[in-house]
């Protein structure tokens, strides 16, 4: 059943902000190191994958987000951001994102590559790396504590493209207040 919302309830007041938006002073080179960093895995397999990555997505994004980071620590969200933002390509241009099933078994093995488990040669790029990028945050991370909760919130992301990816292979066109609960 479609429900119609009257379009004055989306009328969205001019924002004002008191604060100076801050960017990383590092962001510029990020960007560039992210990029390669993107393609060194062979990650840039989508057009839309590396328009985004060109025009500085991820690591715009954490340049804004974090911008006192040092330009390591920049790198490592950028990165992670890049990795995220390619995998929601993926799942948008590829088949995986009407197979909820395949999907399922791709997170999965995020997950457990994210746990600790080595890629093997039968993995795909993105395994590799995320596990790259999980030997970064563990020598950063507080303890294991912190990983495991970080792991969790990965998997938290997981649950909500697999619920996107079983409602695309039916047919399913959830309503706003859904994607709110």
């Amino acid at each position: 059943m479609e429900r119609k919302v009257p379009a004055e309830q989306f009328v969205v007041p001019d924002l004002r902000c008191p604060f100076a938006s801050v960017v990383n002073a590092h962001a510029e080179d990020v960007r560039e190191e992210t990029l390669r960093w993107a393609s060194s895995f062979g990650l840039l397999t989508y057009e839309s994958s590396r328009k985004v990555l060109r025009g500085a997505a991820s690591s715009e994004l954490a340049a804004r987000c974090h911008p006192f980071a040092r330009r390591e620590e920049l790198r490592l969200i950028s990165d992670f951001y890049a990795w995220m933002f390619l995998q929601d390509d993926r799942r948008d241009e590829s088949e995986v994102g009407w197979r909820p099933g395949q999907l399922f078994d791709d997170e999965r093995r995020s997950l457990e590559v994210l746990g600790g488990d080595e890629p093997t040669r039968r993995d795909e790029l993105s395994i590799h790396a995320l596990s790259d990028l999980r030997d970064r945050l563990d020598s950063r991370a507080p303890g294991p504590a912190w990983m495991r909760r970080f792991a969790h919130s990965v998997e938290s992301h997981f649950d909500s493209t697999a619920w996107e990816a079983t409602n695309r292979a039916r047919g399913i066109v959830p309503d706003p207040d859904a994607y709110v609960s």
